[in-house]
């Protein structure tokens, strides 16, 4: 199970099925509290190149300084921790350390 197209890309090696569900939440009943003091968007779980850490990058540089981003988990992989070395030299980039279970 796939979250994006991007993901298929990077797995067509696999010998598995791969099917995209592109949401599988249904958004419109969730209660939303607005706070329109600031935009902002969350990048929450580990940070991989399978869920796309590279593509992060890209949207915070085209992104408006109007608009931050908090990442909120630990890079995996060689790669990641790369991107996410780079992600914190960005101002508009800020990090939460996840909580320990």
């Amino acid at each position: 199970m796939l979250q994006h197209s991007g993901q298929e890309f990077k797995l067509r090696g696999s010998r598995s099925k791969q099917i995209i569900f592109s949401n599988i939440i249904d958004l419109n009943n969730l209660p939303v509290e607005v706070n329109h003091a600031k935009d902002y968007y969350i990048y929450a779980g580990s940070l991989t190149m399978l869920k796309g850490a590279d593509n992060l990058l890209k949207l915070i540089n085209i992104s408006s300084e109007k608009i931050s981003f908090v990442v909120v988990g630990l890079p995996k992989g060689e790669e990641s921790k790369k991107i996410y070395k780079k992600l914190g030299g960005e101002k508009k980039c800020y990090f939460e350390r996840p909580k320990e279970p």
